[in-house]
């Protein structure tokens, strides 16, 4: 065999040594069999087919689901592809529509083309406290949320981009509600709001505030900055610096349980408080009255040595009436709660106001797509329409001094919210300017004197005469049309000229340097709430007009007219008391404090008109 050539060395390994017995070391011959291939037995092919039975089922399961989801995505990516698509169709056929319809006009109000407006809002696709997106409507982005407070089940309508209600003018927005006339320049100019557009109106707005909140004392001064702040908006985030330490207060207007009324004397204050307390006792709310001369206390106590406490002492010696409309300012904005005349009565609890029909305006142009996070569960300010101009052809010369107003008879806030604050600032501020105007009458009256006395021709009694520059309104409590006017534009008031000193004012008598409506009425307080909303949320009083539901900006809540005004002026096309939408009624009758002044509530000497 040809193995049997080889030698031992080859066969065996080196390492492999057996001793013979002759003692010499011998190599013996080592070989490895050839291995010969075995076959399984049938027990172990059963174990293998067994093993794989076990694990392939598992596999498959897994391969299938992971087929079946990469499926359901493929479908789910195309079903919003095809969706996106019809709505965008949907969208330009309904902008088309209302551009022939408007006959591609210019807005004149706001000076803007009338553009065609795409859809670029989310179709309920986030939830906010206390708003549930849930659907479409019509061609626009909108979702409805239910909420429940107190007994009430209500729903909420959040508007998007697409529709026609969630724009300002800036954004290309104008209105398709029936029955608005243009009021055009008279209307614009109505509104003392003195701020620039666009990012010098904000730093202005805030800066104007944060001057004024530094002339108050000190203790104020720091949940008022806090506040401030926290209503910046997202492009603004560090123009006021966050005070150190924070304030910390409950944002809504629900956790401050204090119903406010205020008049002369205490006479009738517990038949006016009875229905307040009957209708929101169990809900924890409680009602404080002050009189002149508890006011005066707190005043004095809470704003000692400031502008505000000046104020307060000059137009309490000249026009106490103007001092009752700036202490509800003043109350609501250190301690919160709701403000309501003593000749007004509650419909409906006040948690249950403003929750019928709401709608929720798209903040996404201003506040980015996050808004609805940032949206408080309440409010932290309610007020109502007062006054909505339809087509009113006298309205001005009818004694309403702004074409969509705001009532200050009945106002809801938590403290240190920045309209109450602007208000204050306001009023502060225009009984300097009444102070110089009445300073300056009372100097050319003086000068007229002593130019008289030279010449030697001084009558016994002489007069001279001033003009206001607008006309004084009526009463707008009962809203209804007014009156012949005791006085109208340009209104000449008298003073005697034997009397060089400043002249001695009663209670109830007419203050002739500045219009009640604009020092600290229903006229100053709209410019505040109107001026907050074009810097905020950059929103017109174009948007409000023709609104017979809630609508929630923001954390505020503006009621419609219905709701404060029930009944009045048809041309403001208010609901009446057993409206849905009314929630608090002022009386027609008079109220004790007009009583003290011996003035009806429809004259406009010496009277709080809302």
């Amino acid at each position: 065999m040809a193995s049997s050539s080889k030698s031992r060395s080859q066969w065996a390994p080196s390492w492999l040594a057996i001793g013979s017995p002759s003692g010499k070391y011998e190599q013996l011959p080592t070989t490895t069999p050839p291995s010969t291939p075995q076959l399984a037995s049938d027990r172990e092919v059963e174990l293998r087919v067994a093993r794989r039975r076990r694990i392939l089922p598992p596999i498959i399961c897994v391969a299938l689901l992971l087929a079946a989801v990469g499926l359901s995505f493929a479908v789910s990516s195309t079903r919003d592809i095809v969706t996106a698509g019809l709505e965008e169709v949907e969208t330009e056929i309904t902008g088309h529509r209302l551009d022939v319809q408007a006959g591609h006009r210019l807005d004149v109000q706001a000076g803007l083309p009338a553009a065609k407006l795409k859809g670029q809002g989310q179709v309920g696709s986030s939830t906010a406290a206390g708003v549930v997106p849930t659907g479409a409507k019509g061609a626009g982005a909108t979702g409805t949320a239910s909420a429940i407070m107190g007994a009430a089940a209500t729903t909420a309508t959040v508007t998007g981009h697409k529709d026609m209600w969630g724009l300002s003018e800036d954004d290309g927005w104008r209105s398709t509600k029936q029955g608005l006339s243009d009021l055009g320049m008279l209307g614009e100019k109505a509104y003392h709001l003195d701020l620039p557009s666009g990012e010098a109106g904000i730093i202005q707005y805030f800066d104007q505030l944060v001057n004024f909140t530094q002339s108050l004392p000190s203790v104020l001064q720091t949940p008022l900055l806090t506040s401030l702040h926290d209503h910046l908006p997202p492009s603004h985030p560090g123009l006021i610096p966050a005070p150190k330490p924070r304030h910390r207060q409950t944002p809504g207007l629900v956790a401050y349980k204090t119903i406010l009324q205020t008049n002369a004397t205490d006479q009738n204050a517990s038949a006016a408080a009875a229905p307040w307390l009957e209708q929101n006792g169990r809900d924890g709310w409680e009602l404080e009255f002050l009189d002149d001369e508890a006011a005066d206390q707190w005043v004095s106590d809470m704003f000692n040595g400031s502008d505000v406490a000046w104020a307060w002492e000059y137009v309490g010696s000249k026009a106490p009436w103007i001092g009752m409309d700036m202490l509800r300012y003043l109350l609501l904005l250190t301690r919160g709660g709701l403000y309501s005349d003593i000749d007004t009565r509650p419909i409906r609890p006040i948690e249950q106001w403003g929750l019928r029909r709401v709608e929720v305006l798209d903040l996404t142009s201003t506040d980015g797509p996050d808004w609805r996070s940032n949206l408080t569960t309440h409010p932290g300010l309610i007020i109502g329409t007062e006054t909505d101009v339809h087509s009113h052809p006298h309205w001005l010369e009818s004694g309403w001094l702004r074409p969509l107003g705001m009532s200050r008879g009945t106002i809801g806030s938590a403290p240190n919210h920045p309209i109450i604050l602007d208000a204050a600032r306001r009023a502060v501020n225009h009984t300097r300017v009444a102070q110089k105007l009445r300073e300056e009458r009372i100097a050319k009256v003086v000068q007229a004197i002593a130019a008289n006395r030279t010449a030697g021709a001084m009558p016994a009694t002489t007069t001279m005469t001033t003009t206001m520059p607008q006309p004084v309104p009526t009463s707008l409590a009962s809203k209804s049309a007014p009156t012949t006017p005791t006085t109208t534009a340009p209104t000449s008031t008298s003073t005697s000229m034997n009397t060089p000193s400043m002249p001695k004012r009663q209670v109830g008598e007419e203050v002739h340097e500045m219009n009640v409506e604009e020092w600290t009425g229903s006229a100053m307080f709209t410019d505040a709430v109107m001026a907050f909303l074009r810097v905020r949320y950059n929103v017109t009083w174009h948007r409000l007009r023709g609104l017979d539901h809630p609508l929630r900006i923001g954390d505020v809540l503006i009621l419609p007219i219905t709701a404060f005004s029930s009944g009045g002026e048809p041309d403001f096309q208010a609901g009446d008391e057993d409206d849905p939408q009314a929630d608090v009624v002022h009386d027609a009758t008079q109220s004790p404090q007009d009583k003290d002044k011996g003035k009806g509530k429809d004259k406009d000497k010496g009277v709080k008109t809302d």
